[in-house]
């Protein structure tokens, strides 16, 4: 077995245990996420992916910030939000401006493969991954549509263990999705118990 293949399996086993905890709200997510992304930078620069590996960067930096945001003291933990859709619309087309910046970069000053798609793979999983870290309900969705872009990217460059972990991604998005959804229900109830 060669080295890029071990070390994509190792990141994939340590991403999966980082979004079933994740799902789960379980701060231990964090190390493991951020275990997978430095694997993962490596590997991805080998593959000319520059964008994913500037995103694994992202990965450390916001694993960092995500471990220190969940560990709050279990009196004042960080609770599940909505965005409005003003937020949304002002997120989507700042993530589809810097993604054509992004991609026009890598294309004219890069070797990249496929600049443009992993350029808009990359700033929308930065956005997905800040509404993580503050546990934003629709990261969930955002990560669905995210991970089936990936999957064909992945493929493409022959990276099938990762392809094959971004389809188990998804199916864990949409638990994820409920999870949180619950939580953010209770949370609903306790405030509307709480000033009754």
């Amino acid at each position: 077995m060669n080295i890029d293949l071990t070390i994509e399996i190792v990141a994939s086993l340590f991403s999966i245990l980082y979004l079933w905890y994740l799902m789960k709200e379980k701060v231990i997510a964090w190390p493991f996420g951020i275990l997978a992304s430095l694997l993962s930078i490596y590997l991805f620069m080998t593959s000319r992916l520059y964008s994913e590996s500037i995103l694994n960067s992202y990965y450390v930096l916001m694993g960092f910030y995500g471990w220190w945001q969940w560990n709050r003291p279990k009196t004042d933990p960080l609770p599940v939000s909505v965005w409005n859709l003003k937020t949304h619309i002002i997120s989507i087309g700042t993530g589809l401006l810097l993604s054509a910046f992004l991609g026009y970069f890598f294309h004219t000053q890069t070797n990249a493969d496929y600049p443009y798609v992993d350029a808009t793979i990359t700033i929308f999983s930065f956005i997905a991954t800040y509404k993580e870290s503050r546990k934003i309900l629709s990261a969930w969705p955002y990560w669905i549509i995210i991970n089936t872009s990936a999957i064909m990217l992945y493929i493409i460059k022959g990276l099938y263990i990762y392809a094959a972990l971004m389809a188990l991604y998804d199916v864990m998005s949409v638990f994820g999705y409920r999870f949180w959804l619950n939580s953010y229900h209770q949370q609903q109830q306790k405030v509307a118990l709480e000033t009754i």
